[in-house]
């Protein structure tokens, strides 16, 4: 019996130390905006899509343009370091509305 009590106190203890929220569900919303990129052909104008969707300004760093009516919303969880989308990020953070 004394062998838990030292456990429970140990736990207790370690939980003190952790930050707050640490260990809950992470809030995951769609709070960021976000485009498709596309590149436009040089000799004809045309748009060419890319495979990345990211942030305005993630687009205009990377010299593209982006399609203004292809605008949604989601979570910042999703964002790599460049602003773009990252599917791996978005697997590790799903959405509550995704099902898996």
């Amino acid at each position: 019996m004394q062998d838990l009590e030292k456990m429970a106190a140990k736990l207790l203890e370690t939980a003190r130390k952790l930050p707050p929220g640490a260990g809950r569900a992470m809030n995951v919303e769609n709070d960021t905006e976000v485009f498709y990129e596309v590149r436009v052909e040089p000799l004809t104008g045309e748009h060419i899509y890319t495979d990345r969707t990211g942030t305005r300004a993630a687009i205009h760093k990377s010299g593209r343009k982006l399609d203004p009516m292809s605008r949604y919303f989601c979570p910042h969880q999703w964002l790599d370091a460049d602003g773009f989308v990252s599917q791996e990020l978005a697997d590790q953070y799903p959405h509550p509305d995704r099902s898996k």
